[in-house]
């Protein structure tokens, strides 16, 4: 009986081998699946994103298949790390002139007016042009500035710069930073848009209209350092005028004249227009926006968007507020600071064409000879402007120090 017993063991311990010998290897089988499972699911999850269908879902979002075994364990297996998403301004830089760049006689990018002025000032644009009025600083900064009485005799006009962008632009965002713009009694500076009159047609001022970025007269206090921004429009063939009804501030509902023909006048599309001289205009609070207040306080940034149908735009930023989007060259206006708006005008499709930027330092004229504070009587402001600017000199204060002009367009 213990014989049958012993030997009883010794088949229950084959046994009981051949079941471990099993069950190991089971296990083993198992594990190893498990393993290059895990394996091919980090290799799946490396490949390109552009490899996969257009309709997948990310990676960290996927479902589980519904045909997946169900396992008691599973070795861990590491997700990717999330796919950035790349974001870009709808803003390309066209333009990027810095320095240099504002020189009309190195960069055919800008050319100099060199006609008489057509507001009557105390300036002479083709003097002006060869009287190397402009100067890059060593910070990298572009000076122009006006002539000095002394090289001219006293009833000639003063050399000064009117300089003005070879393209033309239908429409885009369009960027000035500076720290000084020309200030004192006589002065009229002006960083503006308007269009092209090739004489081919009878298209004369304001056919293709008129965007005054920054503009102003006779800066010396902080009453007259507020910037005016202003439209000049004419009457489309489709009589839709450029009609600023409900924009707060506004001087004039209408930016251009009523009708299109009008006796006498040489104005418009028609070249029949009355000339919308006055335009509508916004006129800035802040007494740091222009001339004496701006020059002032450190200079700052003006922004101009015109969209494709015709609606303007303009911001004006301090330099501790300027947008880093902008000196970035990616910028994205529907994130700045609304606060910052000086002047957002009602749309006026097909209003504004063919538009060249301009940059110009005027004297006296129809506006600042008019306008000029000498106390005397109104017929004699102007007459007595012009004796003070050419008896004056404005050099050290009738100037444009900019660090940059910049132009962007969206694509089209």
């Amino acid at each position: 009986q213990v014989r049958y017993m012993v030997k009883l063991s010794k088949q229950a311990k084959i046994v009981i081998a051949i079941v471990t010998v099993v069950f190991v290897g089971v296990i083993t089988g198992v594990v190893t699946w498990l393993i290059l499972s895990g394996s091919s699911n980090r290799i799946s999850s490396s490949a390109p994103v552009t490899s996969a269908p257009t309709t997948a879902s990310p990676v960290t979002n996927a479902p589980v298949p519904t045909s997946a075994p169900i396992l008691l364990f599973q070795v861990p297996v590491s997700s990717p790390p999330p796919i950035p998403v790349l974001t870009s301004s709808s803003y390309n830089v066209i333009h990027d002139w810095t320095g240099k760049d504002l020189y009309p006689d190195t960069n055919s990018d800008w050319v100099y007016f060199t006609d008489g002025d057509p507001t009557l000032g105390t300036v002479d644009y083709a003097l002006g042009a060869t009287s190397n009025l402009l100067k890059v600083q060593d910070d990298g900064s572009m000076k122009i500035n006006i002539g000095s009485p002394e090289e001219v005799d006293s009833t000639q006009n003063l050399p000064a710069v009117r300089m003005y962008t070879a393209d033309t632009y239908d429409h885009g965002l369009f960027i000035m930073k500076a720290s000084h713009i020309p200030e004192g009694l006589g002065t009229w500076p002006a960083f503006w848009l308007t269009g092209v009159y090739d004489g081919s047609t009878s298209a004369a001022w304001a056919c293709y209209g008129e965007i005054d970025i920054i503009e102003g007269v006779n800066s010396v206090d902080a009453n007259t350092s507020k910037n005016k921004n202003s439209l000049h429009a004419n009457v489309p063939s489709n009589g839709e005028l450029c009609d600023q009804t409900g924009v707060t501030g506004i001087d004039s509902v209408y930016c251009g004249p009523t009708t299109k023909d009008s006796t006498g006048a040489t104005c418009g599309c028609s070249g029949t227009e009355a000339c919308p001289y006055n335009g509508c205009g916004l006129t800035n609070s802040d007494t740091e926006s222009f001339g004496n207040g701006f020059n002032n306080n450190g200079g700052g940034l003006y922004a101009c968007e015109l969209t494709t149908d015709g609606k303007v735009t303009i911001w004006f930023f301090k330099n501790w507020e300027i947008p880093d989007d902008i000196e970035s060259n990616t910028p994205n206006p529907d994130s700045w600071n609304t606060s910052k708006i000086t002047a957002d005008y009602n749309a006026c499709p097909g209003q504004f064409q063919k538009l060249q930027l301009i940059i110009n330092t005027c004297l006296c004229g129809q506006w600042a000879g008019a306008q000029f504070p000498d106390g005397l009587d109104e017929n004699e402001k102007w007459t007595n402007c012009n004796a003070y600017v050419r008896s004056t000199d404005l050099t050290d204060k009738a100037y444009w120090m900019i660090e940059y002009v910049k132009v962007f367009q969206k694509p089209t």
